[in-house]
């Protein structure tokens, strides 16, 4: 391998290249909407953690731009 794959930046990656875990990110929007005091992200690295926040936020985003339509 000439590149180390752990170094790439998330914020450069585009969404649709992100593993699909729908599951997972509507189990963190529930978290979000019930206002859950603590939600625990725990997993290896290079498990996705980053990009699963990364996708959740742009959930969350979305979600508030179409209740203001």
């Amino acid at each position: 391998m000439k590149q180390n794959p752990f170094t790439i930046e998330t914020n450069s990656l585009p969404l649709g290249k992100i593993v699909d875990r729908q599951a997972e990110v509507e189990e963190l929007h529930t978290s979000v909407e019930q206002r859950k005091e603590n939600v625990l992200l725990l997993g290896e690295n290079g498990i996705g953690k980053t990009c699963l926040l990364r996708k959740l936020r742009y959930e969350l985003t979305r979600s508030v731009d179409e209740t203001q339509i």
